[in-house]
C-alpha cells in the first residue's frame, strides 16, 4: 500500500477526528465502551475544530494519507518532556488504522 507523508490542513480536520477515533476505536474496545467512543468523534476533540488544525507550538505531527487520499496514520513528536531524556525529540503519539499495520510505515516517521 503506497502512501505519503505530509502536514495536516485545515481541510483535514473532520478526517483527522474521525481517524483518530476510529484508531482508538480499533486499538482500546477492552479498555473504553462504545459509548465513549460515540461522545469522543465529535470536531472539538484534542484541540482539532472546524475553524482549523491546532497542535501546541512545540509539536511536529505527519499525517500518513493512503493512495485514494484518505487518512490513515498519524505521528506527533516534539521537544523531550524530561530534563534528563537521552533524546531531544520525544514521540507522543503514533496511530494508524489496523488494515496498515505490518507495513512497517513506522520506520518512515
Amino acid at each position: 500500500m503506497d502512501f505519503q507523508l505530509r502536514q495536516a490542513t485545515p481541510g483535514d480536520a473532520e478526517a483527522v477526528v474521525l481517524m483518530q477515533t476510529q484508531a482508538h476505536e480499533e486499538c482500546y474496545p477492552h479498555l473504553l465502551s462504545p459509548d465513549f467512543f460515540q461522545r469522543a468523534g465529535r470536531p472539538s476533540r484534542n484541540g482539532w475544530n472546524g475553524g482549523g488544525l491546532s497542535w501546541t507550538p512545540r509539536s511536529r505531527a505527519s499525517f500518513a494519507f493512503d493512495a485514494s487520499g484518505q487518512l490513515v496514520g498519524y505521528a506527533d513528536a516534539g521537544p523531550g518532556r524530561e530534563d534528563d531524556a537521552p533524546e531531544a525529540l520525544e514521540l507522543y503519539s503514533i496511530y494508524t488504522l489496523q488494515r496498515t499495520y505490518g507495513l512497517a510505515w513506522g520506520q518512515h516517521w
